[in-house]
């Protein structure tokens, strides 16, 4: 058994979890997990570490590009939902517990119960985007929201504010389609 390998058994025991991404080594660990005497272990074996973990980088690649004896489709998807776009197959306007709208694909949309007309998720395929700002949303109407609060001096006139709106303006459309990361469907359409 060589030094690396050596050094990857004995770090796996104590949780630490070392992969290749091209010419980086990265580490996953429990905290204080990874002491200076196992950082300098670590340098010091870098080239033979090197030689012999898998290349999770061209892996990768190989699942984004659909090159043949590659069958996953996960990292694709992923960094395709971190750009903000959604995929081809999802095309069901659905609710999610921690997300919002969202969209999701028609197959997980059939299994989910439906709430005020919406598919509702617990969890989401989205729910790991970090940067929430760009997960594309549904088209909504502020009206069909039951957040919305209605105008009362012409609660006819369709004219009302929506509690999200700090700066409390009152909303000239609220008839109008738009993208609203805090709606949430009124069980009690017009």
């Amino acid at each position: 058994m060589s030094a690396a390998t050596s050094l990857i058994e004995s770090l796996s025991g104590r949780g630490v979890e070392i992969t290749r991404r091209g010419d980086r080594l990265r580490i996953v660990a429990p905290h204080g997990a990874v002491t200076p005497e196992i950082r300098q272990a670590l340098a010091a074996q870098k080239p033979a570490l090197l030689a012999v973990l898998p290349d999770t980088e061209s892996e990768s690649h190989h699942a984004a590009t659909g090159s043949p004896g590659s069958d996953q489709s996960a990292p694709a998807e992923d960094e395709t939902r971190e750009r903000g776009k959604r995929l081809a197959n999802e095309t069901v306007p659905a609710m999610c517990q921690s997300c919002g709208p969202i969209w999701l694909s028609p197959e997980i949309a059939a299994a989910a119960p439906v709430v005020a007309g919406w598919p509702r998720v617990i969890g989401c395929p989205w729910c790991h985007v970090k940067n929430r700002r760009a997960l594309p949303r549904p088209v909504v109407a502020c009206i069909d929201c039951e957040r919305f609060e209605r105008d009362r001096v012409n609660p006819a006139g369709g004219m009302g504010r929506c509690p999200i709106d700090l700066a409390k303006r009152p909303l000239p459309f609220p008839h109008a389609r738009r993208e609203c990361r805090g709606f949430a469907p009124s069980s009690q359409k017009e």
